[in-house]
């Protein structure tokens, strides 16, 4: 009874930006979209999975279930934040043509054939949507701070010009002009659905959404051209969701009742030969986390985490995040291992020391930071450093803790799984 319903679940729908019509498709788009997916997503996992990397770099390098022949990356660099970055670069070796979209040259862009040189964030416009799955609709509007440098263009230019080099239903369904020209036309849909209000001070946003959940509105902006100069003044569009929403809204067609443990999923996981009621890997077996060190075990669990300034190793490009990378346990320009203080003991580990972590993938050496916030079973690593491109800030800091992790896919999602088990030892060095 609390779906849909004030202090229950309530779902936020997308918002009403206006979005060219799909492209129709011609002969060449349905050979393409009749083929069976390179990553498999749906068929060699479960069905709702989207997208599958870890099967993705596997099949590709296996040709499966035919030869790659152009590979585009944009806004990952998988030859560094992926699993054994290794095998990427093994994995494209048959690929003709790899064409990347990069704003630093990384480890990525060093392996393609071609890289196009993309705008920062800084540089371009964009309407981006919450960041977050809040019960709120709300859309960003990203503003250039200077004009790019050089070459660079937005990604989405590059996009449209491909298309339109394409022609046919590919270049009928393109805007014209850039994306930065067009972006007013989307937010014009903003404009039309009649709810909402210009992001300003969070007490006009209260009085907006409690003004429309009773049936009026506000006074408008009278045209989408002046919604547009407001929506730029402010740099958002926000909208609260309707509570008070029946369940029947909240469903499916078809579906009569929410499905915690749906026949779909149960048949999937069969087809895939797990367990139907969960997705947790088999747990390791009992006693591994007191094998001793040199028996040829791995008794430690590794945990990969992400922090704000590294992400998963795209920002750290300048000296400031370079800083801040680790300030909480006051060390910077540096990866680190936490580690529990009965742990360290047990191992001979020091605060402040360096460490060896070795895996059955790869070894590395950090600083150890000795903590209680991470299990007596387990030691923990930041992802994002250890960088061996990406510009002369990140470059050689740290560690890269995904050469850590087998680059084995989960077999019922296809993704990569951001833990294993290592072993770890003293190196004698220590720092302040």
């Amino acid at each position: 009874g609390s779906a849909g319903r004030a202090g229950g679940w309530v779902a936020a729908g997308g918002p009403p930006v206006a979005l060219p019509a799909e492209a129709e498709r011609d002969a060449v788009a349905r050979r393409g979209g009749g083929a069976p997916r390179v990553d498999g997503a749906g068929v060699a996992t479960l069905g709702p999975v989207r997208h599958a990397p870890a099967l993705l770099r596997a099949r590709m390098a296996a040709g499966e279930p035919y030869p790659v022949e152009v590979l585009l990356v944009h806004g990952v660099n998988p030859a560094h934040a992926w699993p054994e970055p290794g095998a990427f670069a093994r994995a494209i070796e048959k690929v003709p043509l790899v064409v990347a979209t990069a704003g630093v040259p990384d480890e990525t862009a060093a392996l393609a054939d071609i890289v196009l040189p993309e705008a920062s964030f800084l540089e371009s416009w964009n309407l981006l949507p919450a960041a977050v799955p809040l019960p709120l609709e709300r859309v960003a509007l990203q503003q250039p701070v200077v004009p790019p440098l050089h070459e660079s263009r937005a990604f989405e230019d590059v996009w449209f010009d491909l298309a339109r080099r394409v022609g046919g239903p590919a270049a009928a369904a393109v805007p014209a002009g850039r994306y930065a020209e067009w972006l007013p036309q989307a937010a014009a849909g903003l404009h039309r659905a009649g709810r909402g209000a210009i992001a300003t001070s969070a007490a006009d946003e209260r009085v907006a959404s409690y003004v429309e959940s009773r049936g009026w509105k506000l006074a408008g902006l009278p045209t989408a051209e002046a919604f547009w100069t407001a929506l730029r003044d402010s740099g958002g569009w926000v909208d609260a969701p309707e509570v008070g929403r029946s369940p029947r809204e909240l469903l499916p067609d078809g579906e009569p009742r929410f499905r915690f443990a749906p026949e779909g999923f149960t048949r999937d996981a069969r087809r895939l030969g797990a367990a139907p009621d969960t997705l947790l890997p088999p747990p390791a077996p009992a006693g591994s986390g007191g094998a001793p060190l040199g028996s040829g075990s791995y008794p430690l669990a590794l945990l990969l985490f992400d922090t704000n300034t590294l992400w998963d190793g795209r920002t750290p490009l300048t000296p400031v995040l370079m800083e801040l990378t680790g300030a909480r346990e006051d060390i910077g320009w540096d990866s680190w291992l936490e580690v529990h203080p009965r742990t360290a003991a047990r191992h001979g580990l020091r605060d402040g020391a360096r460490a060896r972590v070795e895996s059955a993938t790869a070894a590395i050496v950090t600083r150890v930071r000795v903590t209680p916030s991470v299990s007596p079973d387990a030691v923990a690593l930041p992802r994002g450093l250890g960088h061996t491109q990406f510009g002369r800030f990140a470059r050689g800091a740290g560690a890269n803790a995904a050469t850590l992790v087998d680059a084995a896919a989960d077999r019922r999602t296809g993704g990569f799984v951001l833990a294993g088990r290592v072993r770890v030892a003293p190196t004698g060095a220590r720092e302040a």
